[in-house]
């Protein structure tokens, strides 16, 4: 992949204020290349789940997938490529259902590690991230031996996230964790010992799940544009302390509640811009973009009480915006369109890609809250077409 969103920045010194608009830019160019790839991905394991949900191999499973906004995103760049813009959160009833989810992402889809680890944090924490890129095609090899991979999986692949990583990260990692007899997958290890083999359903639908993905993602289109992503493994249980529990996002990141809770009542959260486009899959199984509301409370739980308040009493026409983000990014363009009946928006006339980009900038650089309708970009000086 070439586009390389943080050597794009290298030049722009990023505390200076003018340089704004070109450190935007550059990230609608990064995105503008791998969403495609990130959209195509998407999908595919989101039906590979479905068809695994429909043979009784796992049960429901939450899935929940991110962009990461301009303003975060934008961050991120002082000190590290971005190689989280794109996130999948994978929410499993059980241990035995996050394993095979695990072992299919682990042997299908990622060829190499950006960086993996296991959380098990004293505030109830407990998952399994990994950062990677997908196999430019798959070689036959991962559904060989598969009771033999999952006995195996976890030295071999600490040998390989040790390899993959800067020499001077090595010794630490070597000390901490790579001679440690963990296993990757206890719930299935356990049951191959208890049971002499794997489950052949599970072999089976293993080796679907394999031809499927990369026949999916076979286009040479989607493959160029693939991003680096993270994803997320987590039970229902953990999610839940996630939310409300002891391992609250907010409470580890420090966040001024206050600072948010007036930038929402002022009208300044927007999707896209100070909060991810978050997809979720619907009753049906269709994945869909997160209700703005959901979104905001999931993200700032501290929100509950202001947003639901403000909502009766108030109408923003926060999906205007995300048709912006559509005419930028036309991969997006069906989940908007189907999310338009679900949030409020405004007649806004026709503008053109460059406009629309336009009057996305304005809003980043600014912060200040207009109508996206003709009298408010005319107010901001674009027109339309």
């Amino acid at each position: 992949m070439s586009a390389n969103f943080k050597e794009n920045l290298k030049v722009i010194p990023s505390e200076q204020e003018e340089y704004k608009a070109e450190k935007i830019d550059a990230y609608r160019n990064f995105v503008f290349e791998t969403i495609p790839g990130y959209i195509g991905f998407m999908e595919a394991f989101n039906h590979t789940i479905t068809e695994l949900e429909a043979e009784g191999i796992i049960g429901k499973v939450k899935l929940r997938t991110r962009i990461k906004a301009i303003n975060s995103a934008l961050k991120n760049t002082e000190d590290k490529t971005l190689d989280d813009l794109f996130g999948f959160e994978i929410i499993a009833q059980n241990e035995r259902d996050k394993e095979i989810l695990m072992l299919l992402i682990h042997n299908l889809f990622v060829g190499k590690y950006v960086r993996q680890k296991n959380h098990n944090k004293s505030n109830g924490y407990f998952a399994h991230h990994c950062t990677g890129a997908v196999k430019n095609r798959l070689d036959g090899t991962e559904v060989l031996e598969l009771e033999k991979h999952i006995l195996e999986a976890q030295t071999n692949e600490l040998k390989t996230e040790y390899r993959d990583m800067p020499k001077k990260e090595q010794m630490k990692f070597k000390r901490r964790e790579i001679f440690r007899k963990v296993s990757r997958y206890p719930t299935l290890r356990q049951e191959i010992l208890e049971n002499g083999k794997i489950d052949e359903k599970l072999q089976a639908n293993f080796e679907w799940a394999l031809i499927f993905m990369d026949e999916y993602l076979g286009d040479t289109t989607l493959r160029k544009s693939m991003p680096i992503f993270e994803i997320q493994f987590k039970t229902t249980e953990v999610e839940q302390e996630s939310k409300c529990g002891r391992a609250q996002h907010v409470k580890y990141k420090a966040v001024d509640e206050e600072e948010v809770r007036k930038k929402y009542l002022k009208r300044q959260l927007v999707r896209g811009v100070n909060f991810p486009f978050v997809f979720v899959r619907n009753e049906d199984g269709d994945l869909e973009i997160e209700h703005t509301t959901d979104t905001l409370i999931n993200m700032w739980p501290f929100l509950k009480g202001t947003v639901e308040e403000y909502s009766q009493t108030h109408s923003c026409p926060v999906a205007n915006y995300d048709m912006y983000f559509a005419r930028i990014f036309p991969s997006l363009e069906p989940y908007v369109q189907r999310n338009l009946s679900k949030e409020p928006s405004i007649p806004i006339g026709d503008f053109s890609q460059e406009n629309a980009w336009g009057i996305l900038k304005s809003k980043i650089i600014n912060g200040d809250f207009f109508l996206p309708d003709s009298n408010g970009m005319q107010r901001i000086g674009i027109r339309g077409k």
